[in-house]
């Protein structure tokens, strides 16, 4: 692969993260909805961290490569996930994450491959994010499965901060 696949890449991984943090603002809100008051306050931390990601890929992207713009992101598709339970959000937030980390691991093959260091060194926080994060939802969902609906409320109140 070339310079310009992995900056084509990394340019397009922008939107991947602005649909992260858009995901997690509604699973946010549906669990507002459904008074799961902990786990709303959970993902909308994970959206404030996913924003700050679009700041930092954007930022990286102009400052590597003058001549490469980020494409706009608000052509993106409108979120409508079907949500029945609060498990089903950790669930859909669990395979968002390792979507996005399997994307940032295709970003480092190429970059790998074009010998650019420097985008390795850039994906490696966002790499160990995405594990942690997989490893964190992973335990979640395991947690909510194997609870009856008035424990998910409880579990639920008694949220440690994540």
């Amino acid at each position: 692969m070339t310079e310009s696949t992995t900056i084509e890449m990394v340019s397009q991984h922008v939107a991947s993260e602005e649909l992260a943090a858009r995901t997690y603002r509604y699973l946010a809100s549906w669990c507002g909805v459904n008074g799961y008051d902990g786990s709303e306050s959970f993902f909308l931390a994970e959206a404030a961290d996913e924003t700050r990601h679009v700041v930092e890929w954007q930022s990286y992207t102009v400052d590597r490569w003058e001549d490469q713009t980020p494409p706009p992101i608000g052509s993106q598709a409108e979120i409508s996930h079907e949500i029945a339970t609060l498990c089903d959000c950790y669930d859909l937030a669990l395979r968002l994450e390792k979507n996005v980390l399997d994307a940032i691991n295709q970003i480092g093959r190429a970059a790998m491959q074009a010998g650019d260091l420097d985008v390795i060194r850039f994906l490696q926080p966002y790499t160990q994010v995405g594990i942690s994060s997989i490893r964190e939802l992973t335990s979640i969902v395991q947690q909510l499965d194997q609870l009856d609906d008035s424990h998910v409320v409880l579990w639920d109140r008694e949220r440690p901060e994540g």
